[in-house]
């Protein structure tokens, strides 16, 4: 007895699943000690849990717990400091080579998947 004769669905048009974290690429932060500073590195886009859609380094930090105390004292700072940091981010975004690198790549990782 064949597959096709028990379903009722063509399973040679159906898609392939993806799931799981996307793999994109990032840079690293500015770390003088190492001597690493604007590398690009492959991350990940956390597709559920708490953080979706945050870039992280491994797949596996997506669901972890969130650090409560850790986010009450960012949101301090952000409050204090967020128009600095925006300012400088894009400054970064737009004038950095490792983040212009970063950002061709996405593009034609982007263009290899095709739309979804």
């Amino acid at each position: 007895m064949k597959i096709y004769e028990i379903s009722k669905t063509d399973l040679y048009s159906l898609e392939p699943i993806n799931e799981g974290p996307r793999q994109i690429f990032g840079r690293t932060g500015r770390s003088k000690a190492k001597g690493k500073a604007g590398i690009t590195t492959q991350r990940f886009r956390c597709p559920t849990g708490p953080r979706k859609g945050r870039i992280v380094a491994n797949p596996s930090t997506c669901n972890k717990p969130l650090n409560i105390k850790q986010s009450q004292k960012l949101k301090g700072t952000r409050q204090a400091k967020g128009s600095i940091q925006g300012a400088r981010s894009s400054y970064t975004k737009k004038y950095s080579q490792a983040s212009q690198r970063v950002k061709r790549s996405n593009l034609a990782l982007k263009a290899r998947r095709g739309k979804r």
